[in-house]
């Protein structure tokens, strides 16, 4: 097992489900964005958003939801996608970034007590 890498994502998935608790932070319109049941909700918007690779629209959302015929569509994406702010997924990434900081400094003094 890689702890570094299981860290990470547990962080990341903390940091994802601690922004949809405060979610009227980060959406444009608070009280109406991310209200309804939909196939792709602010969690699930972060997580496509963070895993697409090089494809096209089409071919990630078939990957993402493992080729389900149910999927959501390239333009219901792109509605979802835009209730978010723009600085959401900056946000993201400088807690993320705070994070490697804080754990790279606590695995350099640990280092030190050892040797």
């Amino acid at each position: 097992m890689n702890f570094y890498a299981d860290y990470v994502r547990n962080k990341l998935n903390a940091a994802i489900s601690s922004m949809s608790s405060q979610i009227e932070d980060y959406v444009k319109n608070p009280g109406h964005d991310f209200t309804r049941n939909r196939k792709m909700n602010f969690t699930s918007t972060i997580n496509f958003l963070l895993t697409m690779e090089g494809g096209s629209l089409n071919s990630e959302l078939h990957k993402y939801f493992n080729y389900d015929l149910n999927q959501i569509t390239r333009s219901g994406f792109i509605k979802q996608r835009n209730k978010l702010k723009p600085d959401t997924m900056e946000y993201l990434s400088k807690g993320l970034n705070s994070w490697n900081a804080t754990l790279m400094h606590q695995a350099q003094e640990e280092s030190k007590k050892v040797f």
